[in-house]
């Protein structure tokens, strides 16, 4: 989490799936495989992402066509 994240209280994650096309890029698989694992757990029930996290990891906003997409970014090989 990031100063402007933090005064939110919420994890983005688009962040996290940007966090993982870095880690692909940079062939980093152990980050990789940490962040497509969160990833895959946190997909909703109506197929996207929702758009943030709570400290507690729940989600929190809606599912929205660009975090979803960043996702997927992330998760294809």
């Amino acid at each position: 989490m990031d100063k402007a994240d933090s005064k939110r209280k919420l994890y983005p994650v688009y962040k996290v799936a940007l966090f993982g096309i870095f880690a692909k890029r940079m062939n980093d698989k152990t980050t990789l495989e940490n962040v497509q694992r969160n990833l895959l757990k946190w997909q909703d029930e109506s197929g996207g992402w929702v758009t943030d996290r709570r400290n507690d990891l729940d989600p929190d906003g809606v599912a929205n066509i660009e975090t979803t997409a960043l996702s997927i970014m992330a998760l294809l090989p």
